[in-house]
């Protein structure tokens, strides 16, 4: 409310309700007046920004926050209308209150003219209030690591929130109350809050910077002085400072706005190094500053004689120094000596670029140009060479001239080294002794030579057959030597030493054939595809066995597949056959009397059997005849039982049969021509008895034995003559039940 007199201003008055006015002395002819009409004051909305409806305040005493009319008085009152506070709002409405409140469910008023809010919540007992001891408001902490301490009701739980509200970690005070918690705050934060169920306390203010860190070098490195460079991160336009063991500055630069820093300061003695910015500090312990990495020679570009090349500079005394070629290969290491020098001898064929190393120090040299060597590859110092013309050969730098000089130093031969590097040249040298080859600068002188005779092998030679398993070798070379045979697998087979008059010859155990080497020396003659066969060998008959005329078995052993062939004396052919994969042949040939010496050849290789014998030993036919029974003296009485023996064509069969054709005995004429059968199965009485024989060409001999009689064995002789009493005779004894024995001379008769 504005007051006036007249139209001079008075004052004012904030109107809460009722008012009242004490105005200025006035002049005595003033009167009291009062402008403008009453107009109802209008107040903003009540806000409790904190705490939160719901939540649990302490009983130690809860700070609220809020909004309300500017320049305000907010009351506050309980659930009963009773007042337990006030506070006033700042020119922006905002205000702050402390209330001490009992322990229980709560329901508090605030009010401010004619606006109010109210605000439920719990009250529980915390007697032991929520403080922060560390960070303090306005301090710059690192925000990889923030250290929150203080104290809280015991078993509390402690929660970090950063300026957004998010919360960052948790904790539990300990039973003293204590607490400590180590969170990550953003870069760049303002502010941050340690809450309770019941507390919060805001600090503000907060500067959280990057942490300082040094990337390199570390504790304990060995880096190259006399200068060191430092580098690491930090915080943004922070200063750097680097200060040696005695705390003196000896470098400081700022911290770019990526982060990151470095400079370089002078460190000849190492030791320990501070690293600091603003409240941060990094100490480097044991900082070893090592001598430099150097390479005395090659230089790049230079031309050196490979394919060994030996690098030698200086470094850090004990440092290992590796040597790696132009792909990065290690071809060579070794330590720096304690007086700081090194050396080292590694192949280096190619060229090109080499980096030396040591620990972090790399030396690179490009272009070095290796140039070959001279090098004779053969004849070497000593070596028996064959003459009289000698051939030279080895390497050399591709483009040079190579030149052979004699012992009285005449030039006998030269050449130039090919694009590959290589060079040969034959040159007179009848004599031997020494030899010079130069080339550029180089030189190599070979000793001692001796021109020998060539190694030469007259038999056999390549592709010939030859018969195993034994095969002698034979040719020349040089007197005294030694001339080794070995087979295609390499293996010594034999070996014999030069003759003084320059011949040679072994026999050695060649059964597979291929190639066979003669090596006397340095010198070597292969001998390929020998066709090695095996002997041809006739185990029967033996060259004085006596053969017959009827078929001799002729076998032995030869070459597999090979056709064996046997000759008489004139050549005719008597028989042949062909040796088997097991190397074993056989044939049955008949050889006429008169035919010897008999030859046995196969595959080029002859066998005379000079002193055999050759005797008819065609069988002779025994005639076919009975000899026993003699039926003439035994009456042509014969009883079962009874036993024919005779003679015959052996291996053929003989077959008795009766009047009737039945078979009553056979046999088989053995080699002797014997044979032998007993009769069975002859009813009692007369009878006639047949012997057949069928020869192998398909004749018949037949005998007749004639008619016989076929008693029981324990009959006797006949009471009359049958050929007295004749028939009638006859007749009466078989009616009285006799056996009629008839005696008569049997005849016998083939055809």
């Amino acid at each position: 409310m504005s007051y006036y007199d007249n139209q001079t201003y008075l004052g004012f008055n904030v109107i809460t309700g009722a008012f009242d006015y004490t105005a200025p002395n006035l002049p005595a002819n003033s009167g009291w007046m009062v402008a403008g009409a009453l107009v109802s004051p209008v107040s903003d909305d009540v806000v409790i920004t904190s705490p939160a409806a719901g939540e649990m305040v302490g009983t130690t005493g809860a700070t609220f926050t809020g909004k309300a009319t500017p320049n305000s008085t907010v009351k506050i009152t309980d659930a009963t209308g009773a007042a337990i506070g006030t506070t006033s709002t700042d020119a922006t409405g905002a205000f702050t209150v402390t209330l001490a409140l009992p322990e229980g469910a709560a329901n508090l008023t605030f009010t401010s003219g004619t606006k109010s809010a109210v605000w439920s919540g719990l009250v529980i007992n915390d007697t032991a209030p929520l403080v922060v001891t560390s960070p303090t408001p306005g301090s710059t902490v690192v925000g990889a690591g923030v250290e929150f301490s203080g104290t809280a009701e015991p078993g509390a739980t402690i929660t970090v929130k950063d300026a957004n509200g998010t919360v960052v970690g948790t904790t539990e005070a300990l039973g003293d109350g204590s607490y400590t918690l180590t969170v990550v705050l953003p870069e760049g934060s303002t502010s941050a809050s340690v809450n309770t169920e019941s507390r919060t306390v805001v600090i503000d203010d907060l500067k959280v910077a990057a942490k300082l860190e040094v990337t390199s070098p570390k504790a304990g490195d060995k880096v190259v002085g006399p200068d060191v460079t430092f580098d690491g991160t930090g915080q943004p336009g922070d200063k750097v400072v680097i200060k040696d063991a005695d705390g003196t500055t000896i470098g400081e630069t700022t911290v770019n706005p990526d982060g990151s820093w470095d400079v370089t300061v002078p460190l000849p003695e190492g030791g320990s190094v501070t690293v600091e910015s603003g409240d941060q500090k990094v100490t480097i312990d044991d900082i070893v500053v090592g001598a430099p990495l150097d390479v005395t020679s090659p230089k790049a570009g230079d031309k050196v004689v490979g394919p060994d090349v030996t690098f030698d500079g200086t470094g850090q005394p004990g440092e290992t120094v590796v040597i790696k070629d132009a792909d990065g290969t290690t071809i060579g290491e070794t330590t720096v000596n304690p007086d700081g020098s090194w050396d080292v001898t590694v192949p280096l064929p190619e060229g090109g670029s080499v980096t030396v190393e040591s620990g972090d120090q790399k030396v690179t040299i490009d272009d070095i140009v290796v140039a070959a060597p001279l090098d004779v590859t053969s004849p070497k110092a000593g070596d028996k060479v064959v003459g009289p013309d000698v051939t030279f050969d080895g390497t050399g730098q591709p483009g040079d001239k190579v030149v052979i000089k004699d012992a009285d130093g005449t030039t006998i031969g030269e050449t130039t080294v090919n694009p590959d590097g290589s060079w040969d040249v034959t040159v007179p040298l009848p004599e031997g002794g020494s030899v010079t080859v130069e080339s550029g600068d180089q030189k190599v002188t070979i000793d001692d030579i001796v021109v020998a005779a060539p190694l030469d092998v007259t038999s056999p030679k390549a592709g010939d057959k030859v018969v195993g398993p034994d095969v002698t070798f034979e040719g020349s070379g040089e007197p005294g030597d030694k001339v080794v045979i070995k087979d295609a697998d390499g293996k010594t087979i034999g070996e014999t030493t030069v003759n003084p008059d320059g011949s040679w010859n072994t026999t050695v155990p060649l059964p597979g054939g291929g190639s066979v080497t003669i090596e006397s020396g340095d010198q070597t003659v292969t001998i390929d595809d020998l066709n090695v066969v095996a002997k041809l060998e006739v185990t029967t008959p033996k060259a004085d066995a006596t053969i017959g005329t009827n078929g001799a078995e002729f076998t032995g052993t030869g070459q597999a597949g090979e056709t064996v062939v046997i000759t008489d004396k004139d050549g005719t052919v008597l028989g042949e056959t062909t040796v088997g994969d097991n190397g074993e042949w056989t044939t049955s040939v008949k050889v006429p009397e008169g035919s010897a010496p008999i030859t046995v050849t196969a595959g080029g290789q002859s066998v005379v059997l000079d002193g055999l014998k050759v005797v008819d030993d065609t069988p002779k036919v025994a005639d076919f005849v009975v000899v026993t029974p003699n039926l003439s003296q035994d009456s042509g009485n014969i009883k079962n039982g009874t036993t024919f023996t005779g003679t015959g064509e052996p291996g053929t069969t003989v077959v008795l049969t009766d009047q009737d054709g039945n078979t009553v005995g056979q046999a088989e004429i053995d080699s002797e021509g014997n044979w032998s059968t007993t009769v069975t199965g002859l009813p009692q009485g007369p009878n006639n008895l047949t012997a057949d024989l069928t020869l192998p060409g398909g004749e018949q001999k037949v005998i007749d034995l004639g008619a016989i009689v076929v008693v029981m064995a324990d009959e006797a002789t006949p009471l009359m003559d049958p050929a007295i009493a004749g028939g009638a005779a006859l007749a009466l004894l078989a009616a009285a039940g006799s056996v009629l024995l008839v005696r008569r001379r049997r005849t016998a008769s083939t055809n």
